[in-house]
């Protein structure tokens, strides 16, 4: 048998070759696909879990069934009976939206999301400068700080972008 199989390779050296670098090539591009979905995997869980790290309880509605009758979002009422509870030390109800800002000749869409007041929830650092403290003053992350597209703006604006009709 071992004759048999080293006379047809001998005959048949590059059917061999060929399938041993298909081999090879497809172990290697599964084994990149998997190391890269694990690096990926744990690089999302990494900076979602940073944004929460210093709370004990995240409450979220159910978007499925929020805004049928008589269900709705997380409000202020529920905020402050969950700040009422024994314990709570403290309590933010995250509020969120989207603007579109238009730097120069560019036009960028950008997440609007409430800073919390008390500093154990806050979920971004400020690097720089103080916060907002009226409505027509915002703060930006330092990516879009450092932009060129930022810096040479002339005139900023914001306006609110058209809420999304849900399915």
């Amino acid at each position: 048998m071992l004759q048999l199989a080293l006379a047809n390779l001998k005959t048949h050296s590059r059917r061999f070759i060929a399938v041993s670098l298909a081999v090879m090539i497809g172990t290697a591009f599964l084994a990149a696909t998997l190391m890269v979905n694990s690096s990926t995997t744990a690089s999302l869980q990494r900076s979602i879990g940073e944004a929460y790290e210093t709370a004990d309880l995240v409450a979220t509605p159910d978007w499925n069934i929020a805004g049928e009758e008589g269900i709705e979002a997380i409000g202020d009422k529920a905020l402050k009976a969950v700040a009422a509870v024994p314990g709570v030390a403290a309590v933010h109800g995250l509020s969120q939206s989207a603007v579109r800002v238009k730097a120069g000749n560019d036009v960028y869409n950008a997440g609007v999301v409430e800073y919390a007041a008390d500093p154990s929830l806050r979920t971004v650092k400020l690097d720089a400068g103080v916060l907002p403290t009226a409505g027509d003053q915002i703060a930006v992350d330092s990516n879009l700080r450092r932009s060129s597209a930022f810096h040479s703006a002339t005139s900023s604006s914001c306006k609110p972008r058209p809420p999304r009709a849900r399915s």
